[in-house]
């Protein structure tokens, strides 16, 4: 049984290993996106390892979204998908529990950055999508359409990222901002909360038609103070719900 348990460390960690090399050929276009990779023998001799190890590494370059295994055809180099690493990245974040003020935490510091370059970088199709968000969460609002404003709220949000043209951030800030929805069913009803928030729309929005960095910043900053806010107000309310 020892042996058994051994062997597979063993393996596990070699195919780590592999899969370390043939990752970085990938990054570095060694391996461009679309190419086959050899079969198992050849890469079993090249590495100076056992199929089995080959194997563990493909296996581990699968699940990395790197290397896609297509049965009766081989293993092939591909592009690595955004929504697959925010998507992975959302799961490992709830699997540590965070609250919804500690996702709030990450995600103030996180937009509040991506709000400046926005608004260094924003085009005019970025600005036109933000416009047309924040007209229809005015629309939602009037009529207190709350999961109509809450999506268009999230949407917005999303737009801001993607206006930063870093990719980086879309990654990072997919998994959290989505976490918003949450956040802001929780405080919709709290003290007019979706009026005052879009009121901050508006104005980091007017910061970016006019390149004002620094506004952009202070203004998503307030922002995020705002909802931190309401967040804590709603979850102490929800706690002494709990306790009566």
């Amino acid at each position: 049984m020892l042996e058994q348990i051994y062997g597979t460390i063993q393996y596990a960690r070699l195919g780590e290993q592999v899969a370390r090399q043939i990752q970085e050929m990938i990054l570095d276009g060694r391996l461009p996106v679309g190419s086959q990779l050899p079969p198992e023998r050849e890469l079993a001799e090249k590495f100076g390892v056992s199929r089995t190890v080959i194997r563990e590494a493909i296996k581990v370059l699968s699940e990395r979204g790197l290397i896609e295994v297509v049965p009766g055809r081989g293993s092939f180099v591909t592009l690595l998908d955004p929504a697959s690493a925010a998507f992975n990245l959302g799961l490992l974040v709830k699997a540590h529990g965070a609250s919804l003020t500690q996702f709030h935490e990450i995600r103030s510091v996180l937009e509040v950055a991506a709000t400046g370059f926005a608004a260094e970088r924003a085009t005019p199709e970025d600005l036109a999508r933000l416009r047309e968000m924040a007209g229809r969460m005015d629309g939602y609002l009037s009529t207190d359409s709350k999961e109509e404003f809450v999506g268009a709220d999230v949407a917005f949000h999303s737009f801001l990222a993607d206006a930063s043209h870093n990719p980086l951030f879309q990654v990072v800030l997919s998994p959290i901002i989505d976490i918003l929805a949450e956040i802001r069913h929780v405080t919709y009803h709290i003290a007019d909360s979706p009026r005052r928030g879009q009121d901050f729309h508006h104005q980091i929005l007017a910061c970016l038609e006019r390149a004002d960095v620094e506004g952009a910043r202070e203004t998503m900053t307030q922002h995020m103070i705002q909802v931190e806010g309401d967040l804590r107000i709603a979850e102490a309310s929800l706690l002494a719900e709990g306790r009566g």
